[in-house]
Order: C-alpha cells, then structure tokens, then sequence
C-alpha cells in the first residue's frame, strides 16, 4: 500500500512517503530539502545503525535540496563524533560538484549534509550512507522536470517574473529562492526571510496564517501574517534547541522528540515519532494526529493530548483527527469512526471558509474528495493523478484540476505546487507553483527541428508559431518574424479548404485574431469589433464572452448562453461544426455559424470535437444521430482532417489507447501506459517520445514536454507542429 502525505512539496504531514507519480515522482509531500518534518524513528537493534530522517526526497531540475539529515544511533540513542561518508548516483551532486560528502555527527547524533543539486532532466538516484563500524543506509533521490514561477490568484494562473531560476513553490505566491530566500512574488518579489532550509506546514485559522522555518544554521523562526497584517513578520522561535524541525504553526520537534512552541518556549508533546496535518475547522479548534515513539497514537491539541480511539498499529498520522490505516482506512481517532476506507493516499484538508474538503485516491486508482464529512466521486480525473488540497489534483500531463468546480484546469505543465493560502473567506486564495521549464522545438512533417533565437519557455502555439515569455508571437518558419505582441491567450487554429484563422487576446484584454492561407504572402493580425475585452479565444475568428455570448470577430452572436466548447472542425466538404454546452446544461452545435439541436446527450456530458460529446460513462456520442462512436473513453487528443480522411487519439479508461479513423475505432498496442493523445494518431509518452500509432509506432519527436496545435499547409502531407523540450541542462 502506498501511505501518502499531502502532496504540496512544503507541508509534509507523516514519516514515510513512497512514491506516486512519474513526474510529481517521490514522496506525496515531495521537495525534500525545504520539507523535513519528521525524525527517525527508534531502533531497537544493538551497535551503531545509520538511518536518514526521510525515506525519499524529491526537487525540481537545477534546485537545490537542502537539510537532508543522516543520523547514527545506537539502541535509539543518538551518538556523536560518528564519522559518515554519503554517496551519491543518478547526475546528483552536492553542492561542491561532487557526488561525495564525510561529516561527522554531532550531539545528538544528526548530521546535515551540503546541499544535493537535482540534475535538470530529474530522474531517480539513491543517496547512500556509511560509517566504520556501523549498519549504513539510503534513501531515493527523485528529481521532476527543471521548473519556472507562475502562481494562482483565485484560480487564475500567474507569471511569476523575477523568481530565481530551481526555486521552490512554497505558500501564498512565495517561493524558497537556490539561496534560501523567501519570496513573495504576489507582492513584487518582497523578500520574507533569508538562509531558510526547511519549511513546515502553513496554519490558518480565522484572522492569522503562521509557517515555521529552519535556517542554514540550524537556528528557527517563524513568518506570522494575517487579515489584520500589514505585512508578513519574522520572529524568533524562543526556546527551540538547534536543528529542530519546523512542523506547523509555531511547532518545532526538537531533536530529543518534543513539540516545542517558537512563541513561549512551551512543550506541548513528547516522545513525537510522526505526525499529520493540522487542521482549523473554521469555529475556534484546531487538530493534529500524532504518532508516539512507542507506537501509540494520540490527537494534539495545544496542551491537551488525548489518546486516539480505535487506531490499530501500523496506521499512518493523516490530518485533523484521522489516521490512514495500512488497510487503507480513514479512522477517526476521536470517535473510532471509520470516513472512508480503500485510501491509498491523499492531498491536504482544507477549509475554504464555507466548508472542508479533503482529496483522496484509491487503491483502485479512482478518486474522491470528502466534503464535510461526505464522500464525493471525483469523476474524469485522469489515472495515475496526485491529490493536492482540497478537491484539487495534478493529472500526469500536468494539468491542475479541481474536480468540485466541473473538472476546471487552473493551470498546464505544472510540476509542483506549494500549499494554499485563503487570504480570506471571500474565495481569495494564493497557491505557486512551479511549471516546466522547457527549450522551444517545432516538428516539420514529422522532422524534429531546433529553432535558434526563440527564447526558453516559449509556448507553443499552432504550426511553427511560439509564444514567448514576453508575449511575441514568433513564426519559427519565418526567421523568427513577430506575428503579434503583448499575446496572454489563445484559442483553437481553424483551418478549412484554403484558409486558416487563429485567435488571440491581449495584456490589456483586447482580442484579435491571424489570418493566413494557401493564397496569403503571410500571416496578418486583424483587430475585432464589438468583441469585449476579456472575452475568451475560441477558434478561428471567434471569441466566448463573459456573458456566455459566441461572438463573431464582427461581434456577431453566433450562439447565446454558452458555458464550454469543444474542438471545431472542418470536414473538408465546406462544412464545419462545433459542440457547445449551454448555461442552462443543455446540448448544441454551431453548423456553419448556425446552432443546431443535438440527440440523445445526457445530462452532465462534455463538448469534445465537431458534434460529438463524451458522456460521463465514458461513450462518445455524435449529437446529429444519437449514435456511439466508441465506449469506456478517458480522454482525447484533437480531431485531425490531413486531406485524405479525418483521425482522432482517444485514451480508454482501462489505460489502452486507440484512435478513430473515418469513424472506425482502430485499438493500438505499443503506447506506453500514461501517454497523453495529442493529434491525430500521435500520442505523448510519459518519456516525452511523440509516437505515431498508426506509422508502426514511430517517434517523431524525444523530450517533449508539451505540443502545439498542427497546421497542414498544403494538403499532400506537408505539416508544422511546435513543441516544448524538457530542459536538459542546468
């Protein structure tokens, strides 16, 4: 069984993460250096015995993890003067360039060693611990993709500009800077605190938000906020011995075992092994689940320490008052009652202010979330995703998803996250992230190309187009020719017989759109009318309105009443429809700029491509005939026409993949599990490998992290798709 913590790098809850997830690789509380929070535990067995403080540590590409702890014990008791070699495999080095380190332990038998840097492309490695005389140890070193800033305000994403390049989303839209910084990027860049090497668990209750931290130098602090804060504040932690752990709120444990306050010096448990998250429940309480050195369990809660009812042995600290036991229930150490049972992990709990939310996955590998006490499916979260907070998960490609708020993707290319912060009750929250770093490409029909003079973490568009940071729109297959600026956001390419048209918005929220064909010289931005600004790009040249009207470029009411689209899509017959979902829940679809009424589509179901929508069964039904396309549908890629037929990538919810051509599911086989579809019969695997099922599994592209649009510029097989390369260097 996989025990899991919260998944937020900087909030680890228990003592032993096992990896989750191909990217988010490693423990679920994930970026070590910034996230020790527990201890060793005891040991029974005579003579000298090594052992780290974490089973496995994990951080992005070109960071630093740092606090990595190696402790020599004998029968449980700490022993100093032990002299320890540390070696390391995978590309990881320590801080020096080397791939070994020899300290010596000191009073209480614990030593820190250098920082260990995380090579850019990650991986898994191991860490490997001896000493003369002793019984050595390991843990896994787990390194994601090298990532970038970009942080949530209110669900909407961020850039994050100014954050050093390998810093750690910590909480709020503050990041643990290479240097041990801390800083705010939502309140330009203001620098919190210096020197930090840990990071504990952000606590929230009704008008304050307190983090706990641990210098360089083993000394502690902590960063106090709040509703009625003018700024954050760094105080001394009063009382708390050197090399403590920060754990939650002004909680330190301190070498020998105690919970010790920063604010008064104050013992509020020993003998700690392990604990869970903290909990506030919105009405003046707050919780924590313990785990003793003697293996018992109890609940914290200030001063007060009461046994756990009902926790059998072997159960793991989860949140509030619950422990996950290793059959995978939630039991309720106050009540002995039993929330859920089959968890294999979950994210972090959290108040929202109106209700409590809590996101699980199964040892099937569904998903739930539990709010306010009741179960929830979380349905059409994708295998193999992670549980974050609340009722939001991380899917393998990358998406952040919250599954309460109809599956809404807050953000693409996400690596890590750091914890919510709810600045207050009102639905204002802050979370970083950190989102892939990557180095531009574009595939010339089927050929792998680097184009030179594009900057890093460019996104890619549609054909050779790619966005860059500061929001050029530069065409790859044009030396480099600027097609817009001030670009944020961007709709779906249309493409028919001659022409193409793709849609744009602005910084200032002004929508324009490009046009091009067979017949143009080049590409042209044309402005729209009537279009308000801060509508949403649909397809070519057409915009979503906040109000639900899909407008023309002209302003134009194509549609009223419009909540979500899917992919539009021309058939090569001067024909082209797309599926819409109404605000009312209803179903239909544009037809040449006309709507049309659909058949047989049930209530809850999503718009996919032309006029077909995926129900929540999984079957994709075309809305014209009320027939099924194909059954047990996951997921999809883009509905492609090359000229000769139209093809279609769909992922199964068994974890198969197959693709429709002409209306014919053709199954595929060779299609690494957790492939994401792209376009077509292309398909991304975990590896980063662009596959093409229906080429005998070809790879026409290697260390992609994310795709761009096709665009087919003639019809005889000629072809431009950009793409974002995993960065491969430091």
């Amino acid at each position: 069984m996989t025990t899991s913590t919260t998944p937020e790098p900087l909030a680890p809850v228990t003592q032993t993460p096992i990896a989750r997830r191909t990217v988010l690789a490693g423990a679920a509380w994930s970026v070590p250096a910034i996230a020790l929070t527990t201890a060793s535990p005891a040991f029974a067995a005579s003579g000298t015995t090594l052992s780290f403080a974490r089973s496995s540590y994990t951080g992005p590409g070109c960071s630093t993890i740092n606090g990595v702890q190696v402790r020599a014990s004998d029968n449980g008791t700490g022993q100093a003067g032990v002299s320890i070699t540390t070696s390391l495999s995978g590309g990881f080095v320590f801080s020096n360039g080397g791939t070994s380190s020899t300290g010596v332990t000191g009073s209480d038998g614990s030593l820190t060693l250098p920082g260990i840097t995380v090579p850019a492309t990650g991986g898994t490695a191991t860490a490997s611990a001896t000493a003369s005389g002793a019984s050595g140890s390991s843990t896994t070193l787990r390194g994601t993709d090298a990532t970038v800033a970009k942080y949530l305000q209110n669900g909407t994403a961020t850039d994050a500009t100014g954050i050093p390049t390998g810093s750690i989303p910590a909480f709020a839209g503050c990041y643990l800077a290479p240097d041990g910084r801390i800083l705010n990027s939502a309140n330009n860049n203001n620098e919190l605190a210096s020197n930090v090497a840990l990071i504990g668990e952000l606590y929230r209750d009704q008008d304050n938000w307190v983090i706990p931290l641990r210098k360089s130098d083993g000394s502690c602090t902590y960063l106090v906020s709040g509703m009625y804060y003018s700024a954050w504040d760094e105080r001394t932690a009063n009382g708390v011995p050197s090399g403590s752990t920060p754990v939650s709120q002004v909680y330190f444990c301190t070498p020998d075992r105690r919970l010790v306050r920063g604010d008064d010096g104050s013992v509020g448990a020993t003998d700690v092994d392990s604990w869970g998250q903290t909990y506030w429940n919105g009405s003046g309480r707050w919780r924590q689940p313990l785990k003793k050195t003697d293996g018992s369990f109890t609940i914290f809660h200030g001063s007060r320490e009461p046994a756990a009812m009902g926790i059998p042995s072997g159960s793991t600290p989860a949140a509030d008052a619950y422990f996950l036991t290793s059959d995978g229930r939630l039991v309720a150490g106050d009540t002995g009652a039993v929330l859920t049972t089959d968890v294999d992990n979950f994210g972090r709990m959290l108040w929202n202010g109106s209700n409590w939310r809590w996101p699980l996955k199964k040892k099937d590998g569904s998903f739930t979330y539990v709010q306010d006490g009741t179960e929830i499916v979380a349905s059409g979260i994708p295998a193999g995703s992670t549980p974050i907070s609340g009722a939001i998960f991380l899917a393998p490609d990358g998406r952040l998803i919250d599954s309460a708020n109809s599956n809404s993707v807050y953000a693409t290319s996400v690596s890590t996250t750091g914890q919510i912060l709810f600045t207050d009750w009102n639905g204002h929250w802050q979370m970083p992230l950190g989102i892939a770093e990557t180095t531009p490409s574009v595939l010339n029909s089927g050929a792998q190309q680097t184009p030179s003079g594009v900057p890093d973490n460019s996104k890619p568009t549609f054909a050779g187009v790619l966005l860059s940071p500061d929001g050029k729109l530069l065409n790859t297959t044009d030396s480099n020719k600027v097609l817009a600026t001030d670009v944020v956001n961007f709709g779906q390419l249309y493409r028919d017989q001659d022409n193409w048209v793709f849609p744009l918005q602005k910084r200032d929220g002004t929508c324009t759109y490009l046009v091009s064909g067979m017949f143009f010289p080049g590409y042209e931005e044309r402005s729209t009318s009537n279009v308000p600004a801060g509508s949403t790009p649909c397809f070519g040249g057409t915009f979503l309105a906040n109000d639900g009207r899909l407008l023309n470029s002209d302003g134009t009411v194509l549609a009223p009443a419009v909540s979500s689209f899917g992919q539009v899509f021309w058939n090569g017959q001067h024909s082209w429809r797309i599926p819409l979902k109404k605000s009312d829940g209803t179903f239909t679809v544009l037809k040449d700029g006309s709507e049309v009424s659909t058949t047989g589509i049930p209530a809850g179901s999503t718009p996919a491509a032309d006029a077909f929508f995926l129900t929540s069964d999984g079957r994709i039904i075309a809305s014209d005939t009320g027939s099924v396309l194909a059954t047990d549908v996951s997921s999809f890629g883009r509905m492609l026409w090359n000229g000769s037929n139209w093809r279609w990538p769909i992922k199964k919810t068994n974890g198969s993949y197959a693709y429709i051509e002409n209306g014919t599911e053709v199954a595929v086989s060779g299609v690494p599990i957790g492939s994401t579809p792209v376009s077509g019969t292309l398909f991304l695997a975990p590896d980063g490998r662009v596959i093409d099922s229906a080429n005998s599994n070809s790879v026409v592209a290697t260390s992609v992290s994310t795709t761009g649009q096709i665009l087919f510029t003639d019809w005889s097989g000629h072809w431009h798709m950009p793409l974002a390369l995993k960065k491969s260097s430091c």
